[in-house]
């Protein structure tokens, strides 16, 4: 099984402190909690923000467009398109044998209008931080 002691353990002990890939997944998982913390009041996560712009934007998309401008699995963007579903914030527009697409309903519009703010508070915020 090999030596796990002395320098080898060492070596990897602190792989997560030198591993860039931990360390951007970890930074990464910091950013999307404090967006998250600022859009409690509207009782969405960023990944549901987000997508609920990305519909507003482009509600033609098909699932696979969609899941492409947000940088997701689509696997991932159905399970969130079936939260937001089952929410009564995006239905289903047009289905055919190819193509699915959704649309915010009237309560999807609203809740999105109601969370802009919010997030544009979360981004001033992180600009702060972060810089532009």
């Amino acid at each position: 099984m090999g030596d796990w002691s002395g320098r080898r353990a060492r070596d990897v002990a602190g792989i997560g402190r030198r591993c860039y890939a931990f360390q951007a997944r970890k930074s990464a998982n910091e950013v999307l909690r404090a967006y998250n913390d600022w859009l409690k009041p509207a009782e969405l996560e960023i990944a549901q923000f987000a997508t609920l712009g990305a519909i507003l934007q482009d509600n033609a998309a098909s699932i696979g467009e969609l899941a492409g401008l947000l940088g997701v699995e689509r696997t991932t963007l159905v399970r969130n398109l079936k939260v937001l579903e089952k929410r009564g914030l995006v239905k289903v527009a047009t289905r055919t044998s190819r193509c699915l697409t959704h649309a915010l309903t009237p309560e999807g519009a609203t809740l999105l209008s109601k969370a802009l703010p919010l997030w544009e508070q979360a981004q001033a915020a992180m600009e702060k931080a972060l810089g532009p």
